[in-house]
């Protein structure tokens, strides 16, 4: 089985309006320069243009006006819109690279709005859906699903028609046969009623591509939820400048005889990893409270930690030279204990695919990397005899090779020393 990454972008509807329309209203400065401020700009631009509407209820009328003539193609908005989209777009892929992270498709809502639209209509028509108060609706009340609103009364696209559009467009145009759907448990509901609409559609023609809501939970502030059109977001800009810090510090104090680059180089991949880690090492389930020690500590449970396990045996191998393995018992309790931990990997793996659950990978690796530690300081590896020697590095290289393996599987690239 092949896997497809897709991001799915809102680049039209509400938010794109009140970000315009403080470009062209509120905005008096300089446009910045740099990519990271771009992405801070962008931010403001959207917390002015809620703020204002927030403050004067009768733009509302004016952010629904706006919507329509972007749709009809006015070229004024169109312009500003195709240059701050431009703009958001690379901020974002300046993020993923930094990140590792890449996508095979970038799907737009503006690609498929025309088309949700269509298919809304064409639901009515059909009988599938009806109307209720001028507006679309799908009758999932039978199923204690309410009713599924897919078209306004005023005739524009919903996130409901555009996800419909988006399920045909993964099935006929990606020939996806499951969409694992990556979105905050506050839209727990609503993806109840789309995989509901979905299911009952393909029972008359298979046209729409069978999705799954991967659900999870929010990450909050300690005083309470983040929100972009409040301003008060920590972005990973700031995130990544602080934990850098902190490894920076760390392995200049440590290798004070390495070069700059060398140094920043490390610096950047344990920071990553701290960021990357405290994050998946979370129940998706459950609520993180973001806390900036936290979020930036290398010690405890945290990425850094099993780093250090990877490179500590990194280093017992490099000056053992070959290791070489034949047949041998494993007599002590603490190399008996490691054996056990790493035959369990694949197991691990399999089921955090199954449960989408890649918390479940990095608690196997905590547990392994406390395991490795506790064994290289009770049981002596390069000190050993001859043939208990062979056998403990061999333990050694595989717990390198699984806990390399595991970090990778993390999208965690672990540097060989640190």
């Amino acid at each position: 089985q092949s896997i497809m990454r897709v991001s799915y972008g809102g680049d039209v509807g509400p938010h794109v309006s009140k970000t315009i329309y403080a470009y062209q209203n509120l905005w008096k400065g300089n446009e910045p320069k740099g990519i990271n401020e771009t992405g801070e700009w962008l931010g403001k631009l959207y917390a002015m243009g809620a703020r204002e509407v927030k403050e004067k209820p009768e733009l509302e009328e004016k952010m629904r006006e706006m919507v329509v003539q972007l749709e009809q193609g006015d070229p004024k908005l169109v312009k500003d819109w195709k240059k701050l989209r431009k703009k958001s777009l690379d901020y974002f892929d300046s993020i993923y690279r930094r990140l590792g992270v890449r996508f095979d498709r970038i799907i737009l809502e503006s690609e498929v709005e025309r088309e949700g639209i269509r298919i809304a209509k064409q639901l009515l028509k059909e009988g599938f859906a009806r109307e209720d108060e001028g507006a679309i609706i799908v009758d999932l009340e039978e199923f204690g699903l309410q009713k599924f609103l897919v078209l306004k009364s005023d005739g524009s696209a919903l996130y409901s028609s555009k996800d419909l559009a988006l399920a045909k467009m993964k099935l006929k145009e990606l020939r996806a046969e499951k969409s694992l759907t990556v979105v905050g448990s506050e839209q727990k509901f609503y993806f109840q009623q789309l995989i509901k609409t979905i299911e009952l559609l393909n029972k008359r023609k298979k046209e729409y591509c069978p999705t799954v809501h991967v659900s999870y939970e929010l990450v909050r502030l300690e005083g309470g939820k983040m929100a972009s059109r409040e301003g008060n977001v920590i972005t990973y800009a700031e995130l990544f400048e602080k934990a850098l810090e902190k490894t920076l510090a760390e392995t200049r104090k440590r290798h004070e005889d390495w070069g700059k680059e060398k140094a920043l180089k490390t610096a950047e991949a344990i920071a990553l990893a701290a960021i990357k880690f405290g994050m998946l090492a979370h129940d998706k389930n459950k609520t993180i409270v973001f806390n900036w020690e936290k979020a930036t500590s290398l010690e405890g449970e945290t990425g850094p930690f099993v780093l250090y396990s990877y490179v500590r045996a990194k280093s017992i191998l490099r000056k053992a030279g070959t290791a070489k393995a034949g047949s041998f018992r494993l007599e002590n309790p603490k190399e008996k204990e490691l054996l056990t931990i790493l035959a369990a990997y694949n197991a691990k793996v399999r089921e955090a695919a199954e449960t989408t659950s890649p918390h479940k990978i990095a608690f196997y690796l905590l547990e392994l990397a406390a395991a490795f530690n506790s064994f290289y300081h009770d049981t002596p590896v390069l000190k050993a005899e001859k043939h208990q020697r062979q056998a403990r590095l061999a333990l050694v290289k595989a717990s390198a090779a699984v806990l390399k393996n595991g970090l990778e599987t993390l999208n965690i690239i672990p540097p060989e020393e640190m």
